[in-house]
């Protein structure tokens, strides 16, 4: 047996579980707590859920919402392969808790990253993970379910085209930390930022000579402009559907499969 099996056998003895409910190899287990760090920036200590590997739910505010493919990180036995199905029969793919932390919290349990895997176990109230030489633990929401129910815009409910092949360090450094930004759209078709202050940035560098002297047909408001953005495939667009028009954002950040977000926009400027 491996030093790090045996040290797993050790602890669910203290535990008293049978079997962790996910392991994280390294660069996994530090992505995933990253992005929690990112998540409780913007939600606070507000309950978050993982259903099947999978993280939707408004985070913040039920304007802001969140749509996570983490199959590529939250695996029962820490390959990218598909899990087994679980012991009790369920036919359910993936990973699932719940969680709810504190940024201090989150920080303590990144500190116990290393160079071997961490395993994930269900302690009643808590999530333990146990290291090769630590442990840490998130409390638990005491709510099991989330109540809410997305209605979020679908494919056909786009206005023009998602804009793609952006720079995102150059439109990060644009948008600082302003707190609003004006999204323009000419002819149905998201083309210029705004942030306050400063001139209009065209995201679609060729457009910005027909673009000069003209005044858009929409102006949108948005307050989580690149929330959460990861740094591959970033796109960006406008849909609408019954509750009004919507910032999508989807991009890859490093070890995650997609990450799309969802605003709901105030139409005009702020």
């Amino acid at each position: 047996m491996s030093s790090f099996n045996a040290i797993l056998t050790e602890s669910q003895t203290v535990l008293d579980v049978q079997s962790p409910i996910c392991i994280l190899k390294p660069a996994r287990f530090k992505a995933l707590v990253r992005l929690m760090q990112q998540l409780v920036k913007i939600n606070g200590p507000r309950p978050i859920y993982i259903r099947n590997s999978r993280l939707i739910q408004p985070i913040g505010h039920v304007n802001f919402w969140v749509d996570i493919d983490l199959g590529n990180i939250l695996t029962r036995d820490g390959t990218t392969e598909k899990s087994p199905p679980a012991k009790d029969g369920s036919s359910d793919e993936g990973v699932s808790f719940g969680f709810q932390a504190t940024e201090s919290a989150l920080r303590e349990l990144l500190s116990m990253a290393g160079k071997m895997p961490v395993a994930v176990y269900d302690r009643g109230a808590e999530l333990v993970f146990v290291g090769a030489h630590t442990q840490a633990q998130l409390l638990k929401p005491a709510q099991p379910t989330l109540s809410l129910v997305a209605n979020l815009p679908t494919d056909n409910q786009r206005i023009g085209e998602d804009v793609s092949h952006i720079d995102l360090g150059d439109l990060k450094s644009y948008a600082a930390k302003t707190k609003f930004i004006a999204l323009l759209c000419y002819e149905g078709q998201l083309e210029q930022i705004v942030a306050r202050g400063k001139r209009p940035y065209t995201l679609y560098q060729p457009t910005s000579e027909a673009l000069k002297n003209r005044t858009p047909e929409l102006v949108f408001t948005s307050q989580g402009f690149l929330a959460l953005a990861g740094e591959l495939e970033l796109s960006l667009g406008i849909y609408r559907n019954g509750l009004g028009y919507w910032l999508k954002t989807s991009s890859r950040p490093s070890m995650i499969n997609n990450l799309t977000t969802y605003e709901r926009l105030y139409v005009g400027r702020v």
